[in-house]
This record gives structure tokens, sequence and C-alpha cells, in this order.
């Protein structure tokens, strides 16, 4: 109760009171004080402004930062009786709700005396706004505009109190309030309503083709509260019409009629019969949006309603598809954006998700639409641009996916229609739809793109790319024009050079100004820190006879992502040191093997037994444009010569089952090293070595 009452002291706040005025002269008949309104009718208050010139009034702050308020008859008792709901919207994006209900010819409640937003119907200057005693009168008559209407005004001028009323003559409700007082101001008017039409006059407009509106409607532009109903009035000597710029309409190709089509996408179509020389026809439009709209008959005349949210009401957000429908041609593919967009002042994310139809060879898009984006008191808006497809194989015909904006426990979804035609002469770019690749840090990579030509295209395209975060990942592509003979191809190639960690997109165009064609194709490029990652292992081959000589294989596989090199090494068994040092320098990019081979001859003199071996590996890893050195990768082992010959046995393995593997492993990176003790490994008698090296910021020059 207690925020009731304050809220009403505060809304309207110039309105309290009417016994305060002074004017209270009878009329000559008594008026029956009637309603004007019914169950159902609303309107809306807006354009708020005001200001303080000293000291504010206690709650007048607060009237200075209501943006919208609405009344709407919620209860009629009798046909004196009213009970209204108000809803005040702050421009902290708050809003409160009360109730105020009285009788209109008594004066009983706080219907006229608190709010003052409704006094009885059909009164006449002269009388009194109600029978209550000192009623205030009704001092004067006007003629004014409001909500797209001119209406009859009663009007209360209160000079004593500097306030000025402007109500409705047929339904009661107030028009327009203002308080011009030395130490304040306030004023708001009526902005939209339910209770008349809000009318457009249609006119023989001779009009030019120009867009997106040109005339024959008036007002030309015109903008009203959702739920309002629009009267086109036909003012002219021919048969004219209305319909919306909406795809049912098909509406003719530009500048005649529309270039584009209405926002939202869920707004309904609509197209009105012809309106004959003097008749009227009616239009109401329940959400908000621009629509656009022209007459069939005469396409060159245009116009366009927009159509506001009511603050008043619950937060909202509509999503939209451009374009939709969308015609894919088989064969390639077509870039459509989805989008939201707030209504009410809705504040707080909206995630989008897909539901693509399934089949042999259906249209599918390049992956899932996945985005979540954020509103702020319903300013901001956002979107994402993905590709539907259609391949050399999909059937011919019409499809339809479901795309659905979440949000606030709010779930909004439109229907994307795909149309599947013909390949026209075009082209299209690979790799096809949505493609992947990871690159490290501080390098670059390439990557091959084809032009292919479809159903005969010939010509010349342009080749364009871009990157969405060019600070971190930059892209290039060579050639940036290539020449299409029919039905044949041609090659460019794509560089991307990393430059931060991070997961970024990077946009292929193909446009022929020709013949006013484009494609695109979107990469994500996966950019990891740099990781040299080196695996060792050392083989040998033949007889472990004293005297025989034995086959050591040096084993190098890169499995880190960045280039690695090997230099030299040293293979140190107890009857003798052997070193190599490899020309040219083996360079192994991500995932290539390469072997270094080293023949030795076990001394005639050697003791039959196990005989230790230590191998060392010096390498470097390519962490940025320079090598850095690791340090040595070192093998433990043992060599068991035998006393007597063992044959080559043949098996699986290409060099025999008698091979023994040494291995050790190293992850290269800059400014620390971690080492993990060998591991045996008796099964396959493996010996391995970890080496480990991340790369971190330094605080001074390396």
């Amino acid at each position: 109760m207690a925020l009731s009452r304050r809220i009403c002291t505060v809304f309207f706040i110039g309105s309290i009171l009417f016994s305060l005025v002074t004017v209270h002269a009878a009329a000559a008949s008594s008026p029956s004080y009637s309603a004007g309104v019914r169950v159902g009718d609303w309107w809306n208050y807006g354009s708020f402004e005001g200001d303080c010139r000293a000291a504010c009034p206690p709650g007048f702050l607060a009237e200075l930062n209501i943006t919208e308020a609405t009344a709407m008859v919620v209860g009629q008792g009798n046909a004196t009786s009213v009970t209204i709901r108000n809803t005040i919207a702050f421009n902290n994006q708050t809003v409160r709700t009360y109730t105020t209900l009285g009788d209109l010819s008594s004066g009983i409640g706080n219907l006229s005396l608190v709010s003052s937003t409704l006094i009885a119907g059909g009164l006449t200057q002269g009388e009194p706004i109600s029978k209550a005693i000192g009623a205030p009168v009704v001092n004067g008559t006007a003629i004014g505009l409001y909500a797209g209407a001119n209406r009859t005004l009663n009007i209360l001028d209160d000079t004593a109190n500097q306030r000025l009323y402007r109500w409705d003559q047929v339904t009661g409700v107030l028009m327009s309030f203002n308080l011009n007082q030395s130490s304040a101001h306030l004023y708001y008017r009526l902005t939209g309503t339910s209770l008349w039409h809000y009318n457009i006059a249609i006119y023989d407009g001779n009009c030019q083709p120009i867009l997106p509106v040109s005339c024959g409607y008036t007002p030309l532009q015109a903008t009203i509260i959702a739920g309002t109903t629009v009267a086109y009035n036909n003012t002219g000597t021919l048969i004219h019409s209305v319909y919306s710029c909406t795809p049912d309409n098909n509406p003719p190709p530009s500048p005649e009629a529309c270039s584009f089509y209405n926002s939202p996408s869920t707004a309904p179509s609509f197209a009105s019969p012809g309106i004959l020389p003097g008749k009227i026809w009616n239009l109401t439009f329940p959400v908000p949006g621009q629509f656009y709209y022209y007459d069939n008959s005469n396409p060159n005349m245009k116009g366009v309603v927009t159509v506001l949210g009511n603050a008043t009401n619950p937060t909202d957000f509509t999503i939209h598809a451009n374009p939709n429908p969308v015609i894919v041609p088989q064969g390639l593919t077509i870039a459509v954006t989805l989008s939201a967009s707030a209504t009410g002042g809705y504040t707080g994310p909206v995630s989008f998700s897909d539901v693509f139809p399934t089949g042999p060879d259906y249209p599918t898009t390049n992956g899932p639409i996945d985005t979540t984006g954020y509103f702020y008191g319903g300013s901001g808006g956002f979107g994402v641009i993905f590709a539907v497809i259609a391949s050399f194989n999909t059937p011919q015909g019409v499809y339809s996916a479901t795309l659905t904006g979440t949000g606030n426990n709010l779930t909004r979804s439109i229907t994307l229609s795909i149309i599947v035609v013909a390949p026209a002469p075009s082209f299209y770019l690979t790799p096809y739809g949505n493609s992947s690749t990871t690159i490290a840090a501080g390098h670059a990579t390439s990557l091959a793109i084809t032009v292919h030509s479809v159903a005969g295209f010939s010509g010349p395209v342009s080749l364009t790319s871009y990157s969405y975060s060019s600070g971190y990942l930059s892209a290039t592509i060579d050639p940036g024009n290539v020449t299409l003979q029919p039905n044949g191809s041609a090659n460019a190639t794509l560089t991307l050079n990393g430059g931060y960690p991070g997961n970024f997109t990077v946009t292929v165009w193909a446009n022929c100004q020709n013949a006013t064609l484009n494609q695109r194709i979107y990469l994500n490029v996966n950019v990891q820190q740099p990781l040299g990652l080196l695996l060792y292992q050392l083989f040998y081959i033949g007889i472990l006879q004293p005297g025989s000589n034995l086959l050591l294989v040096n084993s190098f596989t890169n499995l880190g992502n960045i280039p690695d090199q090997v230099l030299y090494g040293t293979i140190a068994i107890d009857f003798g040191t052997y070193s190599f040092t490899i020309v040219p320098i083996i360079i192994l990019q991500p995932n290539q093997t390469a072997t270094y081979n080293l023949t030795i001859t076990i001394p005639a003199n050697t003791k039959p037994g196990n005989h230790p071996v230590t191998a060392t590996l010096t390498w470097e890893a390519q962490l940025s444009v320079f090598w850095t050195r690791a340090p040595p990768l070192i093998l433990q082992g043992q060599l068991p010569v035998v006393a007597a010959p063992q044959p080559i046995v043949p098996g699986n393995n290409p060099v025999s089952t008698l091979i023994t593997m040494l291995a050790s492993l190293a992850i290269a990176t800059k400014d620390y090293w971690l080492w993990a003790l060998a591991i045996y490994i008796p099964s396959v008698t493996i010996l391995t070595s970890v080496v480990m090296m991340r790369e971190r910021k330094r605080r001074r020059a390396t």
C-alpha cells in the first residue's frame, strides 16, 4: 500500500486535488457523467519533459524520470464507475503498476482527484467535471491532433496554480497536461490509444520511383504505438490499395515498390482490397517494427509506418533473417544474416540456435549457429552471418529451417525458407562450406583456394580476404584476380600469419562486377602457442658379435606445431665414441619423420655382456622467426653383445625382430626445461627421456 500511495503522488503530480481549484460555476443543465470508455480500452502517454527551476517539490524528481505511461480500463461497475490499471516506465528501466478507481459522477475515489487521466465523456464548456461540491469547471474547448486524429478537447485552464488540462470531449481521456510554475515545469501528452484510429489519407499521387518512400500517403511517415489501428482513407478519385513489403505480395522489382522486406520478419503480411474513393480500410499493427508499404495499382506510391513498443509492457526481443526466403542455386552457397533486436527496453543475452532439415543432399549450413549477444536497456543489436549450402545433388524445391533466439526465459523462433533452384552461370569457392585450420603463433601457413565455374560461367573474378581480428591474425590472398573459362577453375593461395593465440575467423570473397555475382567462404583458424616437440629414436640392425658391423639408425619425428631442425649427435658406447654431423641439416615440418644412418664396428676384443650406450642429440626449434637451441636429447641404454653369431630373423618389422630401440621425446619452448626420468619398458626394450620447454614473456631481451 505504501508503494501505491507513493506512486500515485508521483504520477502526474500537477493534477493533485481538483478541490484546490477555485473555479466552480454550475452548468445550466446537469450532464449524465457516464464513462466514455469501456473495459479493454487503453491509452499511452509520452513526450515527457520537465525541470525544477528552484527546489523541487516533494516527489517531483521521480516524475521527471518517467519516460512512458499507460492507462487501461480493467473494470466498470456501472455507467459511471471505472477502474484503471496505470503502468509507468522510468528511465532506469524499472516499471511500476498501480490502480485508480472512482465514480465519475460523484467524484468519490482517487480516479479524478489523483491521476486525472479520466473524467466523464460528453461534457461541454461550462460544465463541472463531476457533481462533487466545488468541482472545477471546463472553461474552454479546442481542436487538437493526438495519436493521428483531430479531436475536440475540453480544456481546464487552472491559472491560479499554473496548470492546464486537455481532455478528449467524447471519451473524457486526458490528452495532455502542462504544469508551468515558477518552481517547476512538467509536460506530457497522449501518444497512442485504442479508442480511435490513426488516420492516413490516400490521394492520387503522381509519384516518382524514389526509395524507400515517395508520395501518395499523408502522413508519408507515420509513428504509432504497437496495437494502434490505422485508418487508410481514400481521398482521391482513383482506386488505391495498401500492400506490405513482404514476400507474400511479390512486390515489383526495385526501384518500384520495395527494395527490401519489412522488419521484423515475423510481421504479418497485409494486402488491402481495392479501396474505393471515399472509403476507409482499417489495419491494426500489433508488433513493433518498420513497415513499408505501397499501392499495388500505383507501385511508385510508397509510405512507411514505424510501430514503437510500449515501455510499460514486458520487455522482449525479436529475431530476423535476411534474406528470407533465401534462393540458393544448386552447387552454390548464399550468405544469410541472422540478427536480433530488442523491444520494450530488453536487457540480457540472446543466444542463437538452428535446426536445418535432414535428408539426402538436403540444404545445409556451414556449422551450428551458436552466437550469443547482449542488450543493455534495449540498446545495441547484433547478428551472425552464416552460409546456406546446396550441393549439385540437392533436389530443387522449398525447404524450411528453424532459427531460434533464447534469453531471459524467452524463446523466439522464425522459419527460414530455402528455395533451391537450378544453377545459373556462376561460380563457387573451395574449400567448400566452413573449413578449419591450425597454425602456431608467429608462424604462417598457406591454403589453396579454388574458384570453380558453374553452368558455363566465364569472366574475371576478384578475390579478397579479410580477418576479423587483423591485429592477431592476418590474411592475404594472391593473386587478387583470376579469369575463369567455361566450366573451368582457377587457383589462388591464401596466406595466414598468426600473431597471438586464439580462435579467429577469416572470410574469402569472390566477386564478379560484370555479372553482379559474389560468393564467400569462412575459415575458422586456431592459432596455438608455439610448441616444439621432437621424438628421437635409435635403432640398431646387425649381429651383436665382436668384430661385426652394426647399423645405427637415428630416427627423428616432429610431433609439435612448429619446424624443428636436427644438427649433430654423439653415440657413446664403452668400447668407442661415434660422432655424426648431419649435412645438410635436417629440417622437419610438423608430423614429418627423417632418419640418419651410422655404421660402426664392434671391436673384436669386446667381451660378451651388456655394454652401456649414451646417445646425445643437438637440435633446435623455430619458436619465432629465429631458431632456438634446445638442450641435447640424451638416450641411455645397453647394447647386449653375445659371443656366438646371431643370425637376422625376418619378421613383420622391416628391420628385424632383433632391432632394439632407444627413444627420446622432447618438447621445446623458450624459457625453462622440465626433465622427466628415463622410463624403461622391458616388453619392447625402449628407453625414453622427456624434455619440455615452454615459451613465456621475458622481462628482458634474450
